[in-house]
């Protein structure tokens, strides 16, 4: 943005020569840096892959370690510190598996609250804000289109499978897909080694295209930028159709049916009109163009979330495992089973040989809170995730983009809290993502820099 540009709406413009990146960029180019590097054959083997995929981990550990400054304290990350106490307690549980695989579960927790600390310890100004954003957005849209480029021409643009899918022996045809033309090909992979990858890309790829459409300043000169938007918002909407991941379009329904409200709630009646005309072209032409490359299996399992009933596709689907939790796990582990009895912890770290403290399977992440600390766990995270949203809902309440923003992370925290039905999503890379978000939102908020103002339109 130009420095007349700022001036005109409302934002603090950036001192002279002011090019460098901040913490949170730097963090957020090491997370790029160790997925590229999982696409490097010489780079992913034994010992190695563990060190990338867990170098975000301890990069978040770092910051919070190492980066000076005091941490403006907030609801959530007052109420991490609950749930953090609660984990530290578990390491001792006498189920727990070995030392290392609970230390090592209850370190990967940290890591992942961690920027609830260690970001409120920076001064954040909206353009700083804006900038680390769309060094997300526009390497999430980038993975999106190598997702899509992946489905036109199969085989050219594929990485190596991650070494975990590979040796799934046969298994591994379940991973693929036959597109309108009768080839077979794994699901788009994006820039990652894991199919359907670029679906997650394709997620980002419109949140932050959205973000970014609706706080675009005023003037026929961002009509460029507006339409570059808008694209990847396109791009993004068809790879998740052809990656035929249904839980990420009920994600997305949730996420827009969330906004939709809020919007009429604050009423802003102008991004209202504009989302629900997106919301058209996201949902009928993106599956449109999808359909014509995909075919009928991707229109099919498509049609299958409108058919009968939702409650008895999701009981068929996930709700078995939700019934487990409810039924079996609650009773069973009211104060937890120990921490390492399941995931990578558990694969990385654990000795499964003593049925006691051994493997137990989870899918949804319902599953993993009650095993991890029973119920105390499950009550101190939802109480987490809802001081959250409120204080998001506060921050939504004033003028000024970064209300727009927070109105959208609102409604993604509300998505992925629906996503909690079908995965894990609190635990590994995404609930580091989520957090970062979420964290870089509140940091923002409560930073002393004015942040900017609609002025120029009156809001």
């Amino acid at each position: 943005m130009s420095a007349p540009a700022a001036a005109v709406w409302g934002v603090p413009a950036a001192p002279p020569g002011r090019r460098k990146l901040g913490v949170a960029e730097w963090f957020l180019l090491g997370e790029i840096v160790f997925q590229l590097a999982l696409l490097v054959p010489a780079l992913n083997r034994g010992p190695l892959r563990v060190l990338w995929r867990m170098g975000v981990f301890a990069a978040s550990l770092a910051l919070l370690a190492m980066l000076r400054g005091k941490t403006r304290a907030n609801a959530s990350n007052l109420a991490a510190l609950w749930v953090l106490a609660l984990l530290a307690l578990e390491v001792f549980h006498p189920t727990s598996n070995t030392w290392l695989a609970a230390i090592a579960e209850c370190t990967m927790y940290v890591a992942i609250l961690a920027p609830l600390f260690w970001m409120t310890r920076l001064r954040l100004d909206y353009l700083a804000f804006r900038r680390t954003l769309r060094l997300f957005w526009g390497y999430s849209a980038l993975s999106a289109s190598v997702g899509l480029l992946q489905v036109y021409l199969p085989g050219r643009f594929q990485p190596q499978l991650s070494p975990i899918v590979a040796s799934m022996g046969s298994s591994v045809q379940g991973l693929k897909i036959t597109l309108a033309n009768g080839a077979r090909m794994f699901r788009p992979m994006g820039l990652t080694d894991m199919p359907g990858g670029a679906a997650d890309a394709g997620m980002w790829a419109v949140l932050f295209g959205l973000g970014f459409l609706l706080t675009v300043p005023p003037g026929r000169s961002q009509g460029a930028k507006r339409l570059l938007y808008v694209a990847s918002m396109v791009v993004g909407m068809v790879v998740i159709y052809l990656s035929q991941t249904r839980v990420l379009l009920v994600v997305l329904a949730v996420w827009f049916a969330t906004l939709l409200f809020l919007l009429v709630w604050r009423q802003r009646w102008r991004e209202f009109g504009l989302l629900l005309l997106l919301v058209a072209l996201l949902g009928a032409g993106g599956l449109r163009w999808a359909a014509g490359v995909g075919g009928s299996q991707m229109t099919q399992r498509v049609e299958s979330l409108f058919r009968g009933s939702q409650g008895n596709l999701y009981q068929q689907e996930r709700g078995a495992f939700l019934s487990q939790t409810i039924h079996t796990l609650i009773p069973n582990y009211p104060l937890g089973a120990g921490l390492g009895r399941w995931g990578m912890m558990n694969t990385y770290f654990g000795d499964n040989h003593d049925p006691s403290r051994g493997l137990i399977y989870v899918e949804i992440q319902w599953q993993g809170w009650v095993l991890d600390g029973g119920l105390p766990l499950l009550a101190a995270y939802l109480a987490l995730l809802g001081l959250t949203m409120l204080s998001l809902a506060r921050i939504a309440r004033r003028r000024g983009p970064l209300a727009v923003w927070a109105l959208l992370c609102l409604a993604y925290d509300v998505g992925t809290l629906a996503l909690t039905f079908d995965y894990t999503p609190f635990t590994g890379e995404m609930g580091l993502q989520f957090w970062f978000i979420n964290a870089l939102v509140l940091a923002v908020a409560s930073c002393p820099l004015p942040v900017a103002s609609w002025r120029a339109e009156g809001r």
